[in-house]
């Protein structure tokens, strides 16, 4: 099986047109016989892992952490949203899975589009826009437990790269 050379550094996450790029190969080699459903899931994974460190790294013009931004903001909107309501982690859990299955079906129509298949289209920025709708939620649920999205994911990262061997890690 071939991949593309081009590594994940943060000039790559930086520029957009390489990412799109990146996510374009990858939907083409769906075609490719080669390409197995589990490699096609991993692609997928190590896309999304890759613009939620890129989210994770980032900081404002205070210099906060983007996530440490995104955690304070995110509550005070949902109080603000919800009048006042306690936080309802089961509410917060069936919105992210419908924003779950959103990006599934961006990705479905994206898919059918480099296909040439028939069907209703959309674009890389609509993929985007429900990306960044399931992270907000996934805060959501986090901030509802006390947990971390930063700590969380570089904890299961590093967990899943220990049990296949490989070397790379996330630190928070």
């Amino acid at each position: 099986m071939t991949t593309t050379s081009e590594p994940i550094t943060d000039e790559f996450l930086g520029d957009t047109e390489r990412l799109r790029s990146a996510l374009a190969h990858m939907i083409r080699r769906i075609d490719d016989r080669e390409f197995q459903e589990h490699e096609i899931a991993l692609g997928g994974r190590v896309l999304i892992a890759s613009a939620y460190c890129r989210l994770s790294m980032a900081r404002n013009t205070t210099g906060e952490d983007f996530l440490d931004q995104l955690r304070r903001i995110n509550g005070e909107r949902y109080a603000a949203w919800s009048n006042g309501s306690p936080e309802d982690p089961l509410y917060m859990a069936n919105e992210f899975g419908g924003e779950a299955g959103e990006v599934l079906n961006e990705v479905k129509k994206l898919v059918r589009e480099a296909r040439g298949w028939r069907g209703s289209r959309t674009t890389i920025e609509k993929l985007g826009d429900e990306i960044g709708d399931a992270i907000i939620c996934l805060d959501s649920i986090a901030r509802s437990y006390g947990l971390s999205l930063a700590e969380v994911t570089a904890r299961k990262f590093n967990k899943t790269s220990d049990a296949v061997g490989l070397p790379q890690r996330l630190e928070v």
